[in-house]
């Protein structure tokens, strides 16, 4: 009897471990899809235009659930950012690892822009949103402290990287030339649609890989000037 005790308590230990470890894992798949669909509604309409109702209806998953994991929209979209920013300025960081002295302004602007082009441009449609929505907040002033908190090192690190590549350019001058630089970066990779009206259709702001190598001449060209 004892024996058969141990052995229903045993068995009653396994299931309660089978229960946990299923309701980890519905947790976390509750929440990825809750973050792909916010990416996705986010980059396409911006925070504002994004009722909670419909990410929860988006990511399939009832309301209730959705506000159980995010309680409020700022939470759920620092979230949405921070998923990713790490995978993006490691590719940053090994990218700026790779340089030499040597290396040109073009080299280590490259170094800092091309992760993104890649990761956009990878078929992956949630990288595809997430450069989007990167673009689309840096437009708007009452998202700077978010973005300053996940991209404030890598930015950093860009502009001593440019400093060094180009050391006749003034201090100030090579801040203001920074924050053009990002602005450019940015409208390109924000994908939306204005070079295809201009071009009446003939371009598309969605090929990034046609855009890039102009874009890359235009902003090193503006840093370049900057030195005459």
């Amino acid at each position: 009897m004892a024996q058969a005790d141990g052995e229903g308590a045993e068995l009653t230990n396994v299931k309660v471990k089978r229960d946990y470890v299923k309701v980890k894992r519905d947790a976390a798949t509750s929440r990825a899809l809750i973050l792909d669909a916010a990416e996705r509604l986010f980059a396409e309409n911006g925070f504002d235009g994004v009722p909670m109702r419909t990410i929860s209806s988006g990511a399939g998953i009832g309301l209730g659930l959705l506000t159980y994991h995010f309680p409020a929209k700022e939470a759920l979209l620092e979230a949405v950012i921070a998923r990713r920013a790490g995978s993006l300025k490691d590719a940053q960081f090994a990218a700026f690892a790779r340089l030499s002295p040597s290396d040109t302004l073009e080299d280590v602007m490259d170094a800092f822009t091309r992760p993104i082009l890649e990761l956009m441009s990878s078929g992956d449609p949630g990288w595809r949103a997430y450069g989007q929505l990167i673009a689309v907040l840096e437009q708007q002033r009452r998202w700077m402290p978010l973005l300053q908190a996940y991209f404030r090192d890598i930015g950093f690190a860009a502009m001593e990287r440019i400093s060094i590549a180009e050391p006749r350019l003034d201090k100030a001058a090579g801040l203001r030339a920074f924050s053009c630089f990002i602005s450019v970066i940015m409208g390109a990779f924000a994908i939306n649609g204005g070079l295809d009206i201009i071009s009446d259709g003939r371009m598309a702001s969605e090929d990034l890989r046609a855009a890039y190598p102009t874009m890359m001449r235009f902003v090193v060209g503006g840093f370049r000037a900057l030195t005459d």
